[in-house]
């Protein structure tokens, strides 16, 4: 059963269809921002400082700020 799951999972992910979005705080929803700060950009949620959820983007660094425009 687990293991049905951890490759469905990762099927889904090979073929893009990921559960996250990247537009969206996981934790409250809010809208996502690139931010920069003392140690260089950074993805931050937009209802900072209620929420302090925060995603290092060195990465995936083009495909972000595209989607972020």
């Amino acid at each position: 059963m687990r293991k049905e799951h951890v490759n469905n999972i990762k099927r889904n992910i090979r073929n893009g269809r990921s559960s996250q979005n990247m537009d969206i705080c996981p934790r409250c929803g809010g809208s996502l921002l690139q931010r920069n700060g003392r140690n260089g950009f950074f993805i931050g949620c937009s209802n900072f400082p209620k929420c302090r959820f925060t995603k290092n983007i060195w990465m995936n660094m083009y495909v972000i700020k595209s989607k972020l425009r």
